[in-house]
């Protein structure tokens, strides 16, 4: 027979004997056999309608894929303790320090974008939406990025940003995830955002300097010119569809990589 589920017929077979178990009841000649016949052919039938129910194995979870990589807030305190790790391993002195990192994620949870392989954080991006007054003092080059207080972080402000911080484990540093972490801000800001918009970041590396200007960023002030001597880069983005034009670019950037490995490995 197609589409025999076994199952389903071992089941109706239990209660067709419990059913068979009462109709020899009658046929029994003393009354506590009677009884306890009856009880046995309830308890079949029972089985089969509700234990044998409730006994059918859950729906198989998902394994992890090896190498997933995911993007998302981050949102637990040790995961929060795992970034900020890690913010300072690549960065040292010059990372936020901790309990200010941690001020400006309880004053905006979303603030923080975790990379994570198979749930263990690998990378992570600091962005937050500032008031007007620290956007200019930042801008202008007044501040240090660590001098931004926990009241200058704020959830009704959605077209200033400041990216604080983004790092990826050496091992796990290729251009596919930093693209992958780009892809999140950008999600984050589809979400959040209100325009034009602008984005402050400070350039701390070659690498990052070129990543920025490859997506936009303009050189806003020199390294002299910044209170943390690091040279500050501003991307406006007016409208949502120039945002969906980046994202586009961050996914084409992450194909035409992807691609190139894929031809020197077959070479």
């Amino acid at each position: 027979m197609e589409n025999l589920d076994f199952r389903k017929w071992a089941t109706v077979g239990i209660v067709l004997t419990g059913i068979a178990t009462f109709v020899e009841v009658v046929a029994l000649e003393k009354t506590y056999y009677k009884i306890g016949a009856a009880i046995l052919a309830v308890g079949v039938i029972i089985y089969a309608l509700v234990v044998r129910k409730r006994s059918n194995p859950l729906p198989l979870m998902p394994e992890f894929i090896d190498n997933k990589i995911m993007v998302r807030p981050i949102i637990t305190p040790a995961e929060f303790e795992e970034l900020d790790k890690l913010y300072h391993h690549c960065f040292g002195s010059s990372s936020v320090p901790t309990e200010v990192l941690r001020s400006w994620w309880n004053a905006n949870p979303k603030g923080l974008i975790g990379l994570l392989r198979c749930g263990e954080i690998v990378g992570g991006v600091s962005i937050w939406s500032i008031d007007d007054l620290t956007y200019e003092k930042i801008i202008n080059g007044f501040i240090k990025e660590r001098e931004i207080l926990y009241s200058n972080i704020v959830n009704n402000k959605c077209d200033k940003f400041y990216v604080s911080e983004i790092a990826i484990k050496s091992k796990e540093r290729t251009m596919e995830n930093l693209l992958e972490l780009l892809q999140g801000v950008i999600a984050h800001l589809l979400e959040v955002s209100c325009y034009p918009v602008s984005i402050l970041a400070l350039g701390y590396s070659y690498e990052g300097i070129n990543l920025m200007k490859r997506f936009g960023f303009i050189k806003q002030l020199n390294a002299d010119k910044t209170a943390d001597k690091q040279p500050l880069f501003n991307l406006k983005i007016d409208n949502e569809q120039s945002l969906k034009l980046l994202a586009n670019e961050a996914l084409k950037l992450k194909a035409d990589k992807l691609n190139a490995r894929r031809l020197q490995a077959a070479g």
